[in-house]
């Protein structure tokens, strides 16, 4: 009841005094699936999570729907469902952290609009890691070179138009990609991320002040820009397959 209505304070109060967070006996109604579909409270989802109901977030109730099959298509609980995505509500039981195909498509099947807008956010959400990941690790590709870049590049080191456009004139011009080199070579130098090294720790500290998503988290999302495509071409080629079924009935 508690859970249902999000009385986080009351929840609290029943714990230490002997409550159970995830009563295996309770067939449909059980906190984990009270807290996010009638109340859809973040917090009392993650306290339950944090105080035994972890395995909670897969649980089916006695008709075969989960916290996250009942949530997955309302648009106001998205931030939830995802949450509970990362939390290993569409992982196997194997504890590998690896998604299993048939609780992926019993939970997101019948629910397309749902499907789009969670890939857009994974793949949102693995290319800002990607991008990041690479640019703290100094493996961002080079610009392209051009004159035109060349001279951008000369006057912002120089920081005068008149210096650079004096010094490309007195130079043959087989030799502005030396220069552009010998620019860039320059500019990775006092790059203040270059002075890390690679080291690890130090950059998993600046991905978790930044916000990237990283660990088992980012290993889940990027199973889902793999898995939901496969997914809708699955479901896709289903309802083809029943629509032929159909007519040859007719």
């Amino acid at each position: 009841y508690f859970a249902r209505e999000g009385a986080l304070p009351m929840m609290r109060w029943l714990y230490v005094n002997g409550a159970d967070t995830c009563d295996p006996e309770v067939p449909t109604s059980f906190p984990m699936f009270a807290a996010a579909v009638w109340w859809g409270d973040f917090k009392v989802c993650k306290w339950l999570y944090e105080h035994g109901a972890a395995k909670d977030i897969k649980r089916r109730t006695s008709n075969g729907s989960s916290p996250l099959k009942t949530i997955v298509g309302v648009a106001s609980r998205r931030e939830l469902s995802r949450w509970l995505i990362l939390n290993g509500a569409l992982c196997g039981d194997d504890g590998t952290g690896k998604l299993d195909h048939g609780v992926l498509k019993k939970d997101l099947q019948g629910f397309t609009t749902s499907r789009r807008v969670l890939l857009e956010w994974a793949n949102e959400q693995h290319r800002t890691r990607e991008a990041f990941l690479a640019f703290l690790m100094g493996t961002l590709p080079s610009p392209e070179y051009s004159p035109s870049s060349l001279r951008k590049l000369l006057i912002k080191s120089l920081l005068s138009e008149r210096g650079a456009h004096r010094l490309l004139d007195s130079l043959p011009s087989d030799q502005y990609q030396q220069l552009w080199g010998e620019l860039l070579s320059d500019q990775k130098s006092v790059c203040p991320v270059n002075s890390l090294c690679g080291s690890s720790g130090v950059l998993e500290r600046i991905g978790d002040y930044v916000g990237i998503i990283r660990g088992r988290e980012a290993r889940i999302i990027h199973q889902l820009t793999e898995m939901l495509p496969e997914l809708d071409k699955e479901l896709d080629q289903q309802s083809v397959d029943e629509s032929s079924s159909s007519s040859e009935e007719e």
